[in-house]
């Protein structure tokens, strides 16, 4: 992750099947499939982005991303800056 006053970009490497479950941010996130696929889930619409697709989730969106190749990488880019990064308060991957 690097992080301006801005925006955030992250840089994540996922094995299929791993999830990033249903969670939401103040943050309009442009994500950028360079490699793999993910589904993702933005309200109730589902979509597959493969490699060289791009999608944008809207501020206060509720979105999950379930990885659907070994290897996907995912580079996102939030504005404003994801203060709860930063912060290290992103708890959405902690178990319950």
């Amino acid at each position: 992750m690097i992080s301006g006053e801005q925006g955030t970009i992250g840089h994540l490497t996922y094995k299929k099947g791993a999830l990033v479950p249903t969670h939401q941010h103040i943050n309009e996130q442009y994500s950028l499939i360079t490699k793999g696929s993910v589904k993702v889930q933005i309200l109730d619409k589902e979509y597959i982005v493969k490699a060289d697709d791009r999608i944008i989730i809207p501020p206060n969106a509720t979105h999950s991303f379930t990885a659907l190749e070994d290897d996907t990488i995912d580079i996102d880019f939030f504005a404003p800056s994801r203060t709860d990064w930063i912060e290290g308060k992103n708890n959405y991957f902690e178990k319950k």
